[in-house]
């Protein structure tokens, strides 16, 4: 059974907007106006929101704010999708348009340039993610460089693997042992430790690989080790 509660005020317009907005209708091909239209008019008839939403399957919360616009601002204000779209980012000597008039002295619509670009194989095309592969050689040949380097280090040297919290990249934090870009909670860790080499184990964040945690690396007794591309399997510090 559907629910009738929240009733909203049914009679609110005039014969003369009944007729222009069911004149609309009749002439409207896009069947987002046609709903709006349609909300309105059922609403007068003293249907609630929940009834026109499940008529036009639509949520009574999308009803409600559709109704709440007609009101406040009629037919014009129903019938606007409220999207203006972005600014072109080129200017107007990068645009083709105007590139081949000035270089080629022909001038040429936009539809006609179109049909150029289409005959001279350009296609505009929204490009394919492809998913990263590991590569088990340069897995291989990282870990055989990892043995080495712990044959090679000191007893009192030191190994750490890091693993950063991105905000940018989680919307959750999870297994963080330090964030890469703090340079004062680095500093704070590696005082912390009394060993003569610090050997830092990573992935490739470009956090790790900016100008301003490389100069501090250069300066201090710490080594930074990159893991190979999507390797997080040989970071210790995502098992914890």
């Amino acid at each position: 059974m559907i629910s009738t509660h929240m009733q909203p005020t049914s009679s609110f317009l005039t014969q003369n907007e009944k007729d222009i907005l069911k004149a609309r209708y009749r002439q409207e091909r896009d069947k987002k106006f046609c709903d709006r239209i349609k909300s309105i008019l059922l609403l007068d008839n003293g249907w609630s929101y929940v009834q026109v939403g499940y008529a036009l399957l639509l949520d009574e919360d999308i009803i409600r704010l559709k109704n709440k616009t007609y009101l406040k601002g009629g037919k014009e204000a129903l019938l606007n999708l409220n999207y203006t779209g972005k600014a072109c980012k080129l200017n107007q000597e990068q645009l083709v348009v105007n590139f081949i008039k000035k270089h080629f002295c022909v001038q040429y619509t936009v539809s006609a340039v179109v049909c150029l670009l289409h005959h001279l194989n350009f296609e505009y095309k929204k490009p394919k993610l492809v998913p990263g592969k590991v590569n088990v050689e340069d897995q291989a040949l990282f870990l055989k460089k990892l043995k080495t380097l712990e044959m090679d280090l000191c007893e009192s040297d030191e190994i750490i693997y890091i693993e950063g919290v991105y905000p940018q990249y989680k919307s959750k934090s999870a297994k963080a042992l330090l964030k890469a870009n703090n340079l004062e909670v680095t500093t704070i860790i590696v005082d912390s430790i009394k060993e003569q080499c610090i050997v830092e184990i990573c992935d490739n964040a470009s956090c790790y690989r900016s100008k301003l945690v490389s100069e501090y690396f250069n300066n201090s007794r710490i080594e930074i080790k990159f893991l190979p591309p999507y390797s997080s399997n040989l970071n210790l510090a995502e098992y914890i």
